[in-house]
């Protein structure tokens, strides 16, 4: 189901590989009350665990990043040879955190990756 949802949002799925004794594991993530957020992971063994270094094709994701390191246009958001400062970020009220550090990550492989 979820490789489906994948090819239905045109994400190349060639890489994917499937194990007939492993699901994928799940997680729950809980806002309580006081704004903290609480997760739940339910591993049994899932598929994440038991993938082995050799059933992982190389090449595929050479071929998707090539050199990341020099085609890279990020915001300066760091400190490197030539540059050093900071951008202000956006003040906001956070209502829900779950998902903001993925969210951002995606973000910055998708750029890299264009």
């Amino acid at each position: 189901m979820l490789c489906d949802i994948l090819k239905q949002n045109f994400v190349d799925t060639s890489g994917v590989h499937f194990d007939s004794e492993a699901r994928t594991a799940l997680a729950f993530v809980m806002l309580k009350a006081d704004a903290e957020l609480e997760f739940l992971f339910f591993r049994n063994p899932s598929a994440d665990m038991l993938l082995h270094e050799s059933e992982i094709d190389k090449n595929l994701y050479r071929s998707l990043i090539h050199d990341p390191s020099k085609s890279a246009h990020l915001a300066p958001l760091y400190y490197t040879k030539k540059f050093k400062g900071q951008v202000v970020g956006v003040k906001v009220n956070p209502i829900d955190t779950a998902g903001a550090g993925d969210a951002f990550v995606s973000g910055i492989l998708y750029s890299i990756c264009s």
